[in-house]
């Protein structure tokens, strides 16, 4: 059993991380702004902590932290901008400055992870959105830290029952879906279709996403520091609905 600090609680992965982690016996704290948020079969066995991350004091995130085994950020969006990128900051340096840090998951998106094993990232090709490149942002700060970290990267995510954490494709950095051979010598415009192509296969529901994180708590290991992709099994694709 691990003590569990989850941020974003009341968001779509919260809500499910919170869920699991509690089903396999974890302590688990959260941080919300409105506890009512919360899933009233949860909120009793939950230690709840009110407060905005956004404005919590660097001190007043830094207690919450304190004593956690683990910390899992869902909090934030991308397209916060530099809001977004200040709220991981502060995240990061919460954890950096407790005598014992814990072990910290953080969520970015597929965007971040390298198209092969000598390619670019994704968030580095043509066409693709440029606030995508704050989830460089972060692992840059990420990769400053002496935290014991990594960073989930799933494409889009759905509210769908589990496929199963066995049959899912996980890769370490790289995309987990691998390009073809050309592309490590085709101009990085002639990837974009194979990676907007690929999108199908790397919406993955929220709770394949939240077992990936819990399954992967210990100190060390081939996750540690590293960016981690997530795909259906081959052959099997999904649909975010807009």
């Amino acid at each position: 059993m691990s003590r569990i600090l989850i941020l974003g609680a009341t968001g779509n992965l919260g809500r499910v991380l919170v869920k699991q982690a509690l089903k396999q016996g974890h302590q688990v704290s959260v941080v919300v702004r409105d506890p009512a948020k919360l899933p009233s079969e949860t909120i009793a066995r939950l230690e709840v902590n009110r407060g905005d991350l956004t404005s919590l004091s660097n001190a007043d995130l830094a207690r919450l932290v304190t004593g956690r085994d683990v910390l899992i950020n869902a909090a934030g969006n991308v397209r916060d901008g530099e809001g977004f990128t200040a709220l991981i900051d502060r995240i990061i340096g919460a954890a950096e400055s407790v005598a014992h840090p814990p072990i910290c998951w953080f969520m970015a998106g597929a965007a971040l992870l390298d198209m092969g094993e000598t390619g670019p990232k994704g968030f580095e090709l043509p066409l693709i959105p440029k606030h995508y490149q704050r989830h460089g942002k972060n692992f840059e700060r990420l990769s400053r830290s002496n935290l014991d970290w990594r960073l989930c990267c799933p494409g889009p995510m759905v509210d769908e029952p589990p496929v199963g954490l066995g049959s899912m494709r996980v890769s370490v950095d790289c995309f987990p879906i691998r390009p073809p051979s050309w592309t490590k010598i085709a101009p990085r415009i002639l990837t974009v279709p194979h990676f907007i192509k690929s999108v199908g296969q790397i919406t993955v529901p929220y709770a394949d996403v939240s077992e990936l994180m819990l399954s992967n708590l210990s100190p060390g290991g081939a996750f540690a520091r590293k960016r981690i992709g997530i795909a259906l099994p081959a052959g099997q694709t999904k649909h975010k609905r807009r």
